[in-house]
Formats: structure tokens, C-alpha cells, sequence
């Protein structure tokens, strides 16, 4: 299935970067502005129930309790996110067969954080939603991404966690896609086929089994 691949993209959150404790306190700060009528545990409930739907939104929550704005982007502290431990190893093995991106929905600074963490140096393309005005599940971000490493869609890997916003674009356009089972997303279930991965994996290092040749 993967025979003529040349390149692996990445999704960061929830992918390379563990949200455990980023996910913890944004839900907490998420509370706070309903004035204690909702815990954090009611708004992971609910986060987790939305994105089930495939429309997680936690201003969809608080609006109840007089939350005015359209998200609570500016509450998460994306400085507590942290790469999963086996992150650097598994793409260290990969960049070996394949080149390597990153198509992600994330705040300004992604190479800065991907070299933070000891990933830069694998990666030879950066497409994130803050710099490029584009965001995921609009196939703009993957069509932009497949342009500038110069690779056809059938020859490429979308690897992500959400069946919406990372598996079914990528498939529309031809993508190979890779599922992995991590975070708030793994409660997501495929609508039909366009939205079934070509492979599901439990974690990062299945990737290893799976793409790099015995």
C-alpha cells in the first residue's frame, strides 16, 4: 500500500505533541468563565461528545453561561504541550526512507517549536495554518503542502489523529492516509469509507512496522 511513498506529513497536536496536560488546563480556564455552573470534567465531557459529531467547540458550552466570542483559542496554553517520548526516535528512524512535513492547524511558530523539541532538523517542510491563512479540512493547506515538496498526492502520506480534519481531506484529493489512536480524537467512528484510513495505528511507533520496509 505504501510502496511509492516519498513523503510523510504530520499533523503536531495530538499527533508528534501530546495534549494531556494543555487539554487539562484549558478545560479548567474553560470553567472558570461559567462561574462554577460547569466543571472542567463537564467541559471534557462535552469536548469529547463534540468531537464524536466531528464539531468539538467548548464556546459552544459556555455560551449558555454568557461566553460572547466564537472560541477559546486564547485560552489554551500551547506552551504545556510536549512531544509524545517516543516522538524524536520514530521520526529520526523515518526521515531515513522518507522526506518529511507537517500540515497542522497551529499557532504562529511551529518551526520555532518543532526545533524546541528536537524535531526540526527531520522535517523538510512546514505548512501551518497560522503562517499560511489556511486551515485544516480545507484541501487549500494539503494542495499548498503537495506543491511545494513537489510530490504527486498518490505518492504522499497524511498521518493525523482527527478522521475529519486530517484523514478525509487528504483522501479527497488522493492522499494515503494513517490514523493514529491518540487523544481527544480516537472517539471519532469513520461516516463511510471517505473517511476511513487506509491504515489505523494505536500510537507513533507503529509507524515503524508499518512504513519502513523489513
Amino acid at each position: 500500500m505504501f510502496a511509492s511513498v516519498t513523503w510523510l506529513f504530520f499533523d503536531m497536536g495530538s499527533t508528534l505533541l501530546d495534549e494531556t496536560e494543555s487539554y487539562a488546563l484549558w478545560f479548567a480556564r474553560a470553567a472558570e468563565l461559567t462561574g462554577g455552573a460547569l466543571s472542567a470534567q463537564d467541559i471534557a465531557r462535552e469536548y469529547e461528545a463534540g468531537m464524536a459529531r466531528y464539531c468539538p467547540a467548548i464556546a459552544a458550552q459556555l455560551r449558555p453561561y454568557g461566553f460572547t466570542g466564537t472560541s477559546t483559542a486564547h485560552l489554551y496554553p500551547i506552551e504545556l504541550d510536549r512531544p509524545y517520548p517516543y516522538a524524536v526516535a520514530v521520526v529520526a528512524q523515518l526521515a531515513k526512507h522518507y522526506k518529511l512535513g507537517i500540515i497542522a492547524n497551529q499557532l504562529p511558530g511551529s518551526v520555532a517549536r518543532l526545533a524546541s523539541f528536537g524535531l526540526g532538523d527531520y522535517f523538510d517542510l512546514v505548512v501551518a495554518s497560522a503562517e499560511e491563512g489556511v486551515s485544516k479540512p480545507d484541501p487549500r493547506i494539503f494542495e499548498l503542502a503537495l506543491s511545494r515538496a513537489n510530490c504527486p498526492p498518490e505518492q504522499a502520506v497524511m498521518i493525523g489523529d482527527r478522521l475529519d480534519n486530517d484523514i478525509y481531506p487528504a483522501k479527497q484529493l488522493g492522499m494515503k492516509t494513517i490514523r493514529l489512536l491518540q487523544g481527544y480524537a480516537a472517539c471519532q467512528e469513520p461516516r463511510d469509507e471517505a473517511y476511513t484510513a487506509d491504515a489505523t495505528l494505536s500510537s507513533l511507533t507503529d509507524l515503524l512496522a508499518t512504513l519502513i520496509p523489513a
